[in-house]
């Protein structure tokens, strides 16, 4: 347990600190490609981006949590029949976005789409070869040399990006630093470890194995496409294109806290928790609440930040062409509070191999999003608030029926949560409700204040 807990330490400690540098420099690259580039630009990305992540989300069964829960982890044969099957799934999925980009063109009216599709798929077929490595380093929480991974990726494909956008100001840039980043991975996945060389392999008992953990990640993963994807499908087709940039660059600002947590979840809480699932469950909850409650209070303080200060972030970085994410950001941000509770745990029931619950949940919130917001932005329109705020309050509420099932799961694995997270989630309220008055009390106004505004 000594060791366990120490290599868990290290791995949160690269791994705020690799989230930190990570943000910076993609904050540092955001802001200069939004000085070189116009708002349709990303606009156009976040469609491609949507679809391309819906059809890894809707073909997803699992191979790195498989991997990193399985007691056949380190088996090559079962690696090798996973990586096989990988290259196997990367394969049609680029297919795919080769089919599906005259018609994605026509339905948004958008030509460029014809040429972004497939290229910007390559990265899903270049990815589809990257060595089990990754999830073997994953797995014995080896979280430093993965962080330097994914920072060294992200400086190649931000170099590509700015200078590619020097040469040629259009969305082509953001495509061609995508396929430079996914290039270098393969690469080094492939050298990291030279005594783990993957080779195809056809293994009948790893492909049951794979497949019968995995359908509940492809059935969790789909209805994870429709929950955190469909609100840019759908207001793709109702809102100018470059209000659907603001919208989205808005929403990656609000996800930051959400992605920090993500990471530490699938970065440490995912592979300790595998090592530790044989341990009585008392015992067990009783380590996951106590490492979890300092989680969740980091997570509140800088959800509640974003929530209140969020039109300053936007009207400090940004120029009047994104003035809406002044009022969207805080908006979102305040929403996101669920979805911190849920994203904190989720990965316990991944690792004592009950994933259907996750499932459920992202079903309800697939379902909640996809019939909730057109009808949120019909409701804005006809009350005179328009549409996008309709949209967007939808969008706040979404993580709401997630939250139901998966506590569900947890108390019928003897992991129950729900005490905590009603004691954090007034505090985190409180939070809010100080900062906002103390930004009142010196004169700042109130975050949705642009709201308000004739």
């Amino acid at each position: 347990m000594t060791s366990i807990k120490k290599l868990a330490i290290r791995g949160t400690i690269w791994t705020l600190i690799s989230y930190g540098l990570g943000n910076f420099l993609r904050l540092f690259s955001n802001l200069l490609l939004t000085r070189m580039l116009f708002p349709e630009a990303f606009g156009l990305m976040a469609l491609v981006t949507t679809v391309l992540v819906g059809l890894h989300l809707f073909s997803d069964i699992g191979f790195g949590p498989n991997i990193i829960q399985n007691k056949r982890g380190d088996d090559p044969n079962f690696l090798n029949t996973a990586w096989t099957l990988q290259i196997i799934r990367s394969s049609i999925i680029w297919v795919a976005t080769v089919v599906l980009a005259v018609p994605a063109a026509h339905f948004y009216n958008q030509p460029a789409l014809v040429g972004l599709f497939p290229v910007v798929g390559l990265t899903t077929l270049i990815d589809g070869f990257q060595s089990t490595s990754v999830y073997t380093l994953s797995r014995h929480l080896n979280v430093r040399t993965l962080q330097l991974l994914g920072l060294t990726q992200q400086v190649i494909s931000i170099t590509v990006m700015l200078l590619w956008a020097r040469v040629n100001p259009s969305v082509w840039a953001i495509a061609a630093g995508s396929i430079a980043g996914s290039l270098f991975r393969l690469t080094w996945s492939h050298l990291i470890l030279p005594d783990s060389k993957n080779r195809l392999r056809w293994e009948p008992e790893a492909v049951r194995e794979l497949i019968s953990f995995g359908k509940w990640i492809f059935f969790s993963t789909a209805a994870t496409f429709l929950a955190l994807q469909a609100d840019r499908l759908i207001l793709g087709k109702l809102i100018p294109l470059e209000v659907l940039g603001t919208y989205s660059i808005a929403l990656g600002l609000a996800e930051l806290p959400k992605n920090l947590i993500s990471n530490l979840s699938s970065n440490v809480v995912l592979p300790a928790i595998s090592k530790m699932t044989d341990r009585p469950r008392p015992e067990l909850r009783q380590s996951i609440l106590k490492h979890r409650q300092l989680i969740l209070l980091g997570a509140a303080v800088m959800v509640a930040l974003l929530a209140s200060f969020g039109d300053v972030v936007v009207r400090v970085l940004y120029d009047n062409r994104y003035a809406q994410g002044a009022w969207i950001l805080p908006l979102l941000a305040f929403g996101l509070w669920p979805n911190i509770l849920h994203e904190s745990i989720r990965q316990a029931l991944i690792a004592v191999g009950q994933p259907k619950y996750e499932a459920t949940g992202q079903f309800l919130k697939c379902i909640t999003v996809s019939v909730g917001i057109p009808i949120g932005f019909y409701l804005g329109e006809r009350l005179g608030v328009g549409g996008l705020l309709g949209a967007v309050l939808v969008v706040v509420i979404n993580d709401l029926p997630l939250y139901g099932p998966v506590s569900y799961g947890l108390r019928n694995e003897g992991l129950s949560v729900v005490r905590q997270d009603l004691l954090i989630s007034g505090l985190f309220v409180a939070l809010i409700g100080v900062i906002v008055s103390v930004r009142w009390l010196l004169g700042f106004g109130f975050p949705l204040s642009m709201l308000f505004q004739s």
